[in-house]
């Protein structure tokens, strides 16, 4: 009689073969998802990030060059100081002409409204932005990507300096301090995608920005 040696694998072999296999497939489908949100979360944070610099430059960069500073919402063209921070400002463009003005809107046509004016449908109900207006209608600063929580502006020394006395008199009998602007922003970068698109997706990042401006031209 000839007795068949060859062994195989038994169905128990079998099926801890299979559940190690399924086990290191699964964690290794986890890890690559792992990667590719965290991705995702680290471009939709630079692409919100690279918004929010070129918003805030550009203000920076008008309001340096600008002058007759006013603090507060309604702009009389002149200029103000504020004690407390206010939520809006306005200054004459570096042509002499324009009036520009930055504020703070919260919605989308369908939400919450502040100052008179809205974000934009692109945006989510409680969703803040910065608005610009030169002298017309306002108009988007900031993107749906960066949800802006709070914007505030503090003044000081934005009174003209007198002609008829000079302000480097003992002590100044008027204005001789330079305008200067500080900028407060606070919000979160939104770091996911939702079914709604950018904006609608709870995965956000926290920040704060302080920045201090000076007018360029001396106030004399």
């Amino acid at each position: 009689m000839v007795k068949c040696s060859s062994k195989g694998f038994t169905l128990v072999e079998m099926m801890v073969s299979v559940g190690i296999f399924t086990i290191i497939l699964f964690l290794s489908t986890s890890a690559l998802l792992s990667i590719v949100s965290t991705d995702r979360k680290s471009r939709a944070v630079r692409i919100a990030m690279d918004n929010l610099n070129l918003a805030l430059e550009d203000m920076t960069r008008k309001i340096k060059t600008g002058s007759m500073y006013y603090c507060g919402i309604a702009d009389t063209g002149g200029v103000a100081d504020c004690a407390a921070t206010s939520y809006a400002f306005s200054f004459t463009a570096q042509d002499g002409v324009s009036r520009i003005s930055y504020q703070r809107a919260v919605g989308d046509s369908f939400g919450s409204v502040v100052l008179g004016t809205d974000c934009g449908p692109s945006f989510a109900a409680g969703q803040g932005c910065i608005m610009r207006s030169d002298g017309a209608t306002f108009m988007l600063a900031t993107s749906p990507e960066v949800d802006i929580k709070g914007l505030r502006f503090l003044v000081t020394g934005s009174a003209l300096c007198g002609t008829s006395i000079p302000c480097v008199s003992a002590p100044p009998t008027t204005d001789a301090i330079q305008p200067v602007v500080v900028v407060l922003i606070n919000g979160a970068f939104m770091t996911g995608l939702g079914l709604g698109g950018l904006g609608q997706s709870a995965g956000k990042s926290e920040f704060r920005i302080q920045s201090t401006v000076t007018q360029r031209a001396y106030d004399n």
